[in-house]
C-alpha cells in the first residue's frame, strides 16, 4: 500500500465555492480531484490525504465520500471564523477528514478564544481519533512541545518535512519556492520533538525547499536524520500535488525522499509509504479500518 499523505483538490472560484486565493491558486484555476487520482493510481497509489483549501470543505468531503478508503482529509483552519464544533468534527471524522491543519498557533489561539479554550478544543480533536498537522513558523516551533506534552493523545504531524513556514516567492512553474537556513536553530527543535510519541513528520515539499532540484541531496539529508530520530512508524511521505505536475513531474516528486528511505529494511520504508505518521496503517503495516 502506497499512500501520497499530501496533495491538494479544487475548483475555480466562484459564488458557490468561495474558496481562498493566492499567486499559486488564483481564482480561475482548477484542479479536480478525478485529475489527482488518475494521476496516483497511474503510480500504484492505493490513496491520498487531500489538504483542503480554505473554503473547500463541501468539496473535499464530497470527494472522500465519493472515494472511499481512497481519498482521505486534512481540514484546513484557516479563514476560518470559528473552531469546528465538536459535532462538526465528528461528521467530519465520519466522511474520511483525518484531521486539521494549522499554520499560525496565533490564528488557532483566536479561534478557540485564548490559549486555555486552545487546549479544551485539541482535546476534543484526540477524543474525535483526529489530527493535527502543522507548518508553523520557526518562532512557533517551541510552542509544539507544550502542545505534545499536554495533549498526548493528540497526534501531531509535521508537515513538509518538519521545517518552518517562511516567506515564499512562486516561480514560473506556479510553484512555492522557500529559501531555507538548513544551519538555523529549527533543525535541533525538530528532531528534539521527536522525543515525544504522538509526534510524527510527513516527509514533503522537497521541489520547495530544497532548490538544487532532484535528486534534492539537502533534502534527503535532512530526510534521513528525521529517519533515524523519528523511525519509520512516525513518517510519512507526500508529493504536493498539483504544484510539482508540470516540474519535476509527479513520478519524480513520489520517489522524492527514496535516497534516504533506501537505509530502511524493506518493511520499514512500506511503513512509510504507507502512511504509518497519519494514523491509516497499523504498526505491522495492516488498514486501518
Amino acid at each position: 500500500m502506497t499512500v501520497d499523505a499530501h496533495v491538494h483538490a479544487f475548483t475555480a472560484r466562484d459564488a458557490t465555492n468561495p474558496r481562498a486565493t493566492s499567486e499559486v491558486f488564483p481564482p480561475e484555476r482548477a484542479e479536480p480531484i478525478e485529475q489527482l487520482l488518475a494521476e496516483s493510481f497511474a503510480h500504484q497509489v492505493s490513496a491520498v490525504v487531500l489538504v483542503a483549501l480554505a473554503g473547500q470543505e463541501q468539496y473535499v468531503i464530497e470527494a472522500c465520500q465519493t472515494n472511499p478508503g481512497r481519498v482521505f482529509s486534512v481540514m484546513t483552519l484557516e479563514g476560518r471564523s470559528v473552531w469546528p464544533s465538536p459535532a462538526t468534527l465528528d461528521q467530519w471524522r465520519a466522511s474520511g477528514v483525518l484531521g486539521l491543519r494549522l499554520l499560525d498557533l496565533s490564528q488557532a489561539d483566536t479561534l478557540a478564544g485564548d490559549p486555555v479554550a486552545l487546549d479544551y478544543r485539541l482535546d476534543q480533536m484526540a477524543e474525535a481519533g483526529m489530527l493535527l498537522s502543522v507548518y508553523l513558523p520557526e518562532a512557533q516551533l517551541p510552542r509544539l512541545e507544550t502542545l505534545a506534552t499536554r495533549h498526548p493523545g493528540l497526534r501531531l504531524v509535521l508537515n513538509h518535512s518538519g521545517c518552518p513556514c517562511g516567506s515564499a516567492r512562486v516561480d514560473r512553474w506556479r510553484r512555492p519556492q522557500m529559501t531555507i537556513d538548513w544551519h538555523a536553530p529549527w533543525r535541533t527543535q525538530t528532531l528534539q520533538l521527536s522525543r515525544f510519541a504522538n509526534v510524527c513528520v510527513c516527509l514533503s515539499g522537497a521541489y520547495a525547499f530544497d532548490l538544487s532540484g532532484p535528486p534534492y541531496r539537502e533534502a534527503n539529508t535532512w530526510a534521513g536524520e528525521l529517519i533515524g530520530a523519528f523511525g519509520a512508524e512516525r513518517l510519512a511521505v507526500g508529493t504536493d500535488a498539483p504544484w510539482i505536475q508540470a516540474e519535476p513531474g509527479y513520478s519524480v516528486e513520489l520517489q522524492a525522499f527514496t535516497p534516504a528511505l533506501a537505509q530502511l529494511p524493506a518493511s520499514e520504508h512500506q511503513l512509510v509509504l504507507a502512511a504509518s505518521a497519519m494514523g491509516l496503517t497499523t504498526s505491522d503495516g495492516q488498514e486501518q479500518t
